[in-house]
């Protein structure tokens, strides 16, 4: 499906912030307000806007991500298993891959006993399906807006795993919480008649939840397939510790065109990339450029095509925490 430049740029400013006004956009992306409006319904229509997510830095909660990667017995399998991961209250992302795994999780936990705890919960149900699992803790994580839909502007980074002061939302955060983690976009009078809370509340909560750090990021997510892009992770285990060489790798990552994610992570790997490139060639160009310019870091790598995503979510919590 085409897209044009109008339409990148204003892809390329939702992504920066998906709360911007119509108005902001308009300037932004130097369009009318109405050619603003009448675009992005299409594009919602078209599908290649799937939705508008908030980040939640899920640090200052208490929480921690960790990286479920799983190996299936058989495809007639996978339906199954992320059903199950779609139904929990502590999964944020889930997706099919096709590689070395075939699903990949991410979970939050704030200790070694709640995790184990999820995942036994999970092998009771599903060890027969299962060949291979693995498991990751994130460390850090890096998050770069879409530089390649407006190929002349700079990246934004914001980060989901910032440490910072222990924070816990009451239950009017919560409910807030709740709502803006998967409708980032709705107006404050949607806002208002979903989650019954006032106007003036609304406006108050975001801005001291946006200055404590929780809400980090307001995004659109983009169906890739309908702009001809796939993404790909590419895992990365090292040969030798350098931290100003990992700087360096996150670096190229970043000011990369297709560079949108980069997580330090302790595991059987120690460092995973994500671009978001057209085709199978510009990846391992990509690859190729990598392990030639950090040769001296890199013992091995792998890489996954992440065929398709079931559930966004950075606040996928039922009860108040």
């Amino acid at each position: 499906m085409n897209i044009d430049a109008k339409d990148r740029g204003i892809l390329y400013w939702l992504d920066h912030d998906a709360r911007a006004s119509l108005g902001q956009i308009a300037r932004r992306a130097r369009l009318s307000k109405q050619v603003v409006d009448y675009r992005i319904k299409r594009l919602e229509k078209e599908g290649i806007i799937r939705n508008y997510y908030s980040v939640i830095n899920f640090s200052p909660l208490g929480y921690t991500q960790y990286k479920l990667y799983i190996k299936l017995t058989s495809a007639m399998h996978e339906s199954k298993c992320i059903e199950h991961w779609k139904k929990s209250s502590n999964t944020i992302w889930i997706a099919s891959c096709r590689g070395h795994w075939d699903i990949t999780v991410s979970i939050l936990a704030k200790n070694a006993k709640e995790i184990g705890n999820i995942i036994d919960d999970f092998m009771q149900k599903h060890s027969l399906n299962i060949q291979e699992k693995d498991i990751l803790i994130t460390q850090r994580s890096p998050v770069f807006t879409r530089s390649y839909l407006a190929a002349t502007k700079e990246k934004k980074e914001f980060v989901y795993t910032a440490g910072a002061e222990e924070y816990t939302p009451d239950s009017t955060e919560h409910t807030l919480l709740l709502y803006l983690a998967e409708h980032a976009r709705d107006s404050i009078l949607d806002i208002m008649k979903s989650t019954g809370l006032t106007r003036d509340i609304i406006h108050y909560r975001i801005r001291k939840l946006q200055k404590q750090g929780i809400i980090s990021q307001s995004r659109v997510t983009i169906d890739l397939s309908k702009i001809g892009l796939k993404l790909y992770k590419i895992l990365i285990k090292l040969q030798s510790a350098s931290l100003p060489r990992e700087a360096s790798l996150m670096q190229f990552v970043k000011h990369h065109t297709y560079g949108t994610q980069f997580l330090r992570i302790l595991g059987a790997w120690d460092i995973e990339l994500e671009f978001e490139v057209p085709d199978e060639e510009a990846l391992y160009h990509i690859i190729d450029e990598i392990r030639s310019k950090y040769a001296d870091i890199i013992g091995d790598y792998d890489v996954l095509w992440v065929h398709k995503d079931y559930k966004l979510n950075y606040y996928p919590f039922t009860i108040p925490l």
